[in-house]
C-alpha cells in the first residue's frame, strides 16, 4: 500500500468504533458509520489487484535463458481479456503477449494478475 495505513491499522480502526443508542450519540453514530464505510471501502480496494502499466513493469522478465509464461488479465483501456505472457533471454532478452486474446498484443496498455479461484464455501 503506497502512503496509506496498513490493512491491520484499517481493521483496528473499524473494529474500534463504538456506537451509542442515546439521543446525544445519534449524530456521532452517523459520523462513525460513515467513517467505517470509508475505511471498509479503502480496505477492500487495497485488497484488489491493481492495473500495472506495461511501460512500468511486465508480468515476468527472465534473464537466465529459460522460457517462462504466465496468464494475466490485460486491457487496451477499453476491453479486458485473459492473455498469456511469454518471456525468455535466449539469445537475448525477449517477451511477447500471445495472439490468442481478444486484444491485439500491440494495443495492450496494462495488465494485472488473475484473481485467485474461489475456495470451497465461497
Amino acid at each position: 500500500m503506497k502512503d496509506k495505513q496498513s490493512s491491520n491499522d484499517l481493521l483496528n480502526k473499524i473494529s474500534g468504533l463504538s456506537y451509542s443508542a442515546s439521543v446525544e450519540g445519534i449524530a456521532t453514530n452517523i459520523i462513525e458509520t460513515a467513517d467505517a464505510c470509508k475505511l471498509i471501502t479503502q480496505y477492500l480496494n487495497e485488497l484488489q489487484p491493481q492495473w500495472v502499466s506495461v511501460g512500468d513493469r511486465l508480468p515476468i522478465i527472465r534473464t537466465d535463458g529459460a522460457h517462462a509464461q504466465i496468464s494475466v488479465l490485460a486491457t487496451d483501456g477499453e476491453n479486458v481479456c485473459q492473455v498469456n505472457f511469454h518471456s525468455g533471454s535466449t539469445p537475448t532478452d525477449w517477451y511477447e503477449w500471445s495472439e490468442y486474446g481478444d486484444i491485439e498484443p500491440a494495443l495492450i496498455t496494462h495488465w494485472q494478475p488473475k484473481p485467485l479461484p474461489l475456495s470451497d464455501g465461497e
